[in-house]
């Protein structure tokens, strides 16, 4: 709980500036709409990104930060690949214990408790996680830029190829008026 309630403070004063920008990077009018967006949420996954252990927080919830989601900072593409079995239960980065249901990510390109879109280049479908873990340097150097949960990379549909070409943009949500 002390995790989520961090978030919700940190994440509430980082209110964009500028445009906000589709997960694509076009420039938009309007904000994003996390139900009407953001594919994965409409196809069944009911709750996102903010874990302790194993605790995760209803879509629903997605209320108290605001409506919307705005993809902020640089966008990034390479590879994307899912966690080994091996990895269940053990300690991440953050201290949390990684679970491959949640929905979460291992990325050095992003500060750890940052919310990310990744969005499977092939299909177009995105989901949110948050950054919990780092990645091995070598990965880095293979061209990966993240490392997801097995639960991620289903609703990515790249659990049978193993890896992905993704891109990955750090969101913030929008505070209600």
């Amino acid at each position: 709980m002390k995790i989520f309630l961090y978030l919700i403070g940190a994440l509430y004063f980082l209110l964009p500036v500028g445009k906000p920008l589709t997960p694509m990077g076009a420039l938009l009018t309007d904000t994003i709409s996390v139900r009407d967006t953001i594919p994965s949420l409409k196809q069944g996954v009911d709750s996102i990104a903010f874990y302790k252990d194993t605790i995760p927080v209803p879509v629903k919830e997605l209320d108290l930060l605001g409506d919307s989601l705005i993809p902020q900072g640089k966008l990034i593409k390479g590879t994307a690949s899912y966690y080994s079995k091996k990895f269940e239960g053990k300690k991440t980065a953050t201290g949390t214990v990684f679970r491959n249901a949640g929905m979460t990510g291992a990325s050095n390109h992003f500060k750890l408790n940052t919310l990310v879109l990744v969005t499977n280049l092939r299909n177009n479908k995105s989901v949110i996680v948050l950054i919990t873990d780092r990645m091995h340097n070598r990965m880095k150097k293979r061209g990966r830029v993240i490392d997801l949960t097995r639960n991620a990379a289903k609703q990515l549909d790249f659990i049978q190829k193993g890896l992905v070409k993704v891109s990955v943009q750090p969101i913030v949500p929008i505070a209600k008026n």
